[in-house]
């Protein structure tokens, strides 16, 4: 039977474990109920006030939420699969081991809510806020420092293939949130710590993800096409594959990341660090790497055609096969690195005022002088050697 509460005062009351499918609560006010272990599918709360009560563990299927408020709510174990909640404000609600999954959160207000555990595949947070306090800052010796606290949706919350075009996600805490397929277009991930994350496929582009960590995180096949990613971090993360067109990785750390295959076309590494990266076939055609840092790093069959490489340092990197057709190479290091086999064009070894800037010996030294014909072998390095 269908019963109307709409617009009634129903503060504090009990309905604990009560059939409320069909019911309607619209705009009523519902401050800490009780409402845990209830079935209240395709049940209407449109604009109703539900600040501090429980719903843990109650069956909300296709449940109309729209512009309720829920904050602080809990929402442990509930089931809001199909839900709506556009609009909706969840602020400090607790959603942990929710099963969200094709719910409409779009519009709603999410900061500070806890989700770890939670399941949101399919669900749509267009314009969603999920925005936090910074999840991390830096320490005294300038080493990343994760910060604890609310807006969580870490420890293994799963956002397969979700909608997050233009979310708000500032500060989210995401430490190990499955987000394979997830749609993050023109979204704000800054200082987001999305460390160990699994983002296989994500799409990431236009998306703010300024000075963001992603160390230790699984994104191969990603899209970052013009994206904003300066002053992030992606130690040891996997990026093969991933699509950074266009890019904005200024500053950012990649120290020890995979991107094997990876698109850099275009991109902007100024300062950036590749340092012992596999990089093996990878695409930096047109790019800008001004003072990028390569040291030690695989970079066999890269291609570097047309990159700005000024002052870039390639020490102890392997580039067999590397194409640097049209590069500038001026103030680049080359330390102890076998040039024998990179494929440098006649026309760019004719340009000696260019080599004369190179450094390509073990200690550092230049290759010949102007009067001298330029040699890009490394032969005889024995005797170039300091003692």
């Amino acid at each position: 039977m269908t019963v109307d509460y709409s617009g009634q005062n129903l503060a504090g009351r009990s309905f604990l474990g009560q059939d409320l499918k069909g019911f309607n609560f619209a705009g009523a006010n519902l401050t800490k109920a009780q409402l845990s272990f209830t079935s209240a599918q395709d049940t209407n709360f449109l604009g109703a006030d539900l600040t501090g009560a429980s719903l843990d563990f109650a069956h909300l299927t296709g449940t109309n939420f729209s512009c309720a408020n829920l904050s602080g709510a809990q929402l442990s174990g509930a089931t809001l699969s199909g839900a709506i909640l556009s609009g909706a404000k969840l602020s400090g609600a607790f959603l942990h081991n929710a099963n969200l999954s094709g719910a409409n959160l779009s519009g709603a207000t999410l900061s500070g809510a806890i989700l770890s555990d939670a399941n949101l595949s399919g669900a749509n947070l267009t314009t969603a806020n999920l925005e936090s306090n910074p999840a991390w800052t830096l320490d005294r010796d300038g080493r990343l420092e994760h910060k604890v606290g609310p807006g969580e949706l870490r420890d293994g919350a799963y956002l397969y293939g979700a909608n997050l075009t233009c979310a708000r996600l500032n500060g989210v805490k995401a430490s190990g949130a499955t987000f394979t397929s997830a749609n993050f277009t023109g979204a704000e991930l800054q200082r987001a710590w999305l460390l160990n994350a699994v983002c296989w496929m994500a799409n990431f582009c236009d998306a703010n993800l300024a000075n963001a960590c992603l160390n230790y995180a699984k994104i191969s096949l990603a899209k970052f096409n013009s994206a904003n990613l300066e002053h992030s971090f992606f130690i040891h993360a996997r990026l093969d594959f991933a699509d950074f067109m266009g890019a904005n990785l200024t500053g950012a750390d990649l120290a020890d990341a995979t991107v094997q295959e990876a698109n850099f076309r275009g991109a902007r590494l100024r300062r950036a660090s590749l340092e012992r990266a596999s990089a093996a076939d990878t695409n930096f055609q047109d790019a800008d790497c001004f003072e990028t840092r390569f040291r030690n790093a695989s970079l066999s069959r890269a291609n570097f055609s047309g990159a700005t490489l000024r002052d870039a340092d390639f020490s102890g990197t392997q580039m067999s096969d590397c194409i640097v057709e049209s590069a500038d190479l001026r103030g680049a290091s080359f330390v102890a690195v076998d040039l024998s086999n990179l494929r440098l064009p006649i026309n760019a070894i004719n340009n000696r005022e260019m080599l004369r800037e190179v450094k390509f010996l073990p200690d550092g030294s230049r290759p010949p002088s102007k009067e001298q014909e330029p040699t890009m072998g490394v032969e005889n390095r024995e005797n170039s050697a300091p003692a």
